[in-house]
């Protein structure tokens, strides 16, 4: 969160649409201090090692999950 705060303050952050209004310093801040009440869980698979492996992963993985789906 410290990061996101730091590039908030630097300008880094490019907000648009429905984040527009958190380009206003207050706003942000009260967005942050929301999100840093909430005890975060974060899974991350490891890397890829290159093309050949993403290759052999969509290999693998049935046609239907690669699709876009109306939802997303």
């Amino acid at each position: 969160m410290e990061s996101l705060q730091d590039a908030f303050d630097a300008g880094q952050l490019r907000l648009f649409s429905d984040l527009a209004s958190l380009a206003d310093p207050a706003t942000f801040c009260a967005q942050l201090a929301g999100l840093k009440r909430i005890e975060w869980v974060v899974y991350a698979k490891a890397p890829f090692g290159g093309p050949e492996q993403v290759l052999a992963y969509w290999a693998a993985t049935p046609i239907a999950s690669l699709l876009p789906t109306a939802a997303s």
